[in-house]
């Protein structure tokens, strides 16, 4: 848990059956504020690593959560303005929304690189807003919600190359202001609009 008013990640243990239920297990200090969302890889079953979306440093934390008592900042990757919404894509990927840079960033966890790209949906259109992001592995699709024109766009991922290539496919037109975005077993969207 974070807040965008402090530099603190807090951790606390959420097992109904642990004698410490509630409780705050550790904490670390990310070293800025104006954090926007923490992210656990859906692979990491044990939820070893939590990557916090910081908007002051424009980057991702990687924290190492291995002992819940004594959280560490492993690592971090450069991002470009306002980094919020985070999917993963397999082990060795993650992508990041940049609001206020219309981009996404590449993240090679395995490697520890970053490469930042213009969201290439509609080139040189500015205020797109690009926000959450919710990837369909089954699909090999991605969807990011682009809050500036209260749409949802649609990439094809071919996660088979390595960065995995992301190409437009469309988008999806949604209410006002769209802040979240999921992915029904389906493959449904379901969106959330802040404003609507």
């Amino acid at each position: 848990m974070t807040s965008a008013d402090h530099s603190v990640l807090r951790v606390f243990d959420v097992d109904p059956a642990s004698p410490t239920y509630k409780s705050q297990l550790g904490s670390v200090d990310l070293g800025k504020k104006e954090s926007f969302g923490v992210f656990i890889d859906p692979a990491d079953a044990a939820g070893t690593h939590a990557y916090v979306t910081l908007w002051e440093a424009q980057k991702v934390v990687d924290v190492d959560l291995t002992d819940p008592a004594h959280p560490a900042v492993a690592r971090s990757f450069a991002t470009d303005k306002n980094p919020q919404g985070v999917a993963f894509v397999g082990t060795q990927w993650m992508l990041v929304g940049n609001d206020y840079g219309e981009t996404l960033t590449v993240v090679d966890r395995v490697g520890g690189t970053a490469t930042t790209t213009p969201i290439d949906f509609e080139p040189g259109l500015r205020g797109l807003d690009p926000s959450s992001l919710a990837y369909d592995a089954a699909r090999g699709r991605l969807y990011v919600t682009l809050a500036g024109v209260n749409a949802v766009a649609a990439y094809d991922v071919d996660a088979t190359k390595s960065p995995p290539a992301v190409t437009p496919a469309g988008k999806v037109e949604v209410g006002w202001w769209p802040t979240s975005v999921a992915v029904g077993a389906d493959g449904s969207l379901l969106v959330a609009n802040l404003r609507g």
